[in-house]
């Protein structure tokens, strides 16, 4: 077979979003190491909003020896499917500062999706902090939009005059999305 084939395969099987592919995923990724392979996997387990694949993904998440692509893919996929027993797990790495960057936007990503109260102040945290990337701070100001809690306004307005046009810009709509609600 050609190389890219298992990989179309997965795109393929998770256009019909169908529950039956799923024990086939999960016994993939316990077959294969590839971290492109298994980035497919777990974005494919993503779009299928299985509440099955939970679990598994925690542990994925929470494996440091695995690539950070997995697991943002595994961050995301448990935004996606709702996992509210994800938040802790998550919260704990989003404060992890010697954790991948990549990794921590999706975890900020994430919670912003579950729209759970509890991440607020880790988001907080993050957003307010001028030590961190630019880019975990956007992601971190987007989920507090999301999640609409007013306690973040007052460190939105502050995020609205940082130097970062994009900050500035990701601060005022969840400034606004938060006003507005």
């Amino acid at each position: 077979t050609h190389p890219g084939t298992p990989n179309r395969s997965i795109s393929l099987l998770s256009r019909f979003k169908d529950g039956r592919v799923l024990p086939i995923y999960l016994d993939l990724l316990k077959k294969r190491k590839d971290s492109y392979f298994r980035l497919n996997v777990l974005n494919a387990i993503g779009e299928l909003g299985d509440k099955d694949a939970n679990a598994p993904l925690l542990q994925i998440l929470a494996d440091d020896k695995e690539f950070p692509g997995p697991r943002n893919a595994a961050a995301m996929a448990l935004g996606k499917n709702g996992a509210e027993e994800a938040v802790d797990p998550l919260i704990r790495i989003l404060r992890n500062r010697n954790d991948e960057k990549h990794v921590r936007v999706g975890v900020a990503i994430s919670l912003g999706m579950l729209k759970n109260k509890k991440a607020v102040e880790p988001l907080v945290d993050v957003l307010k902090d001028n030590k961190e990337d630019v880019q975990l701070r956007i992601s971190a100001a987007s989920s507090l939009g999301n999640i609409g809690d007013t306690r973040a306004i007052e460190p939105l307005e502050a995020a609205m005059k940082d130097p970062s046009d994009l900050l500035k810009n990701a601060a005022g709509i969840a400034f606004r999305k938060i006003k507005l609600s």
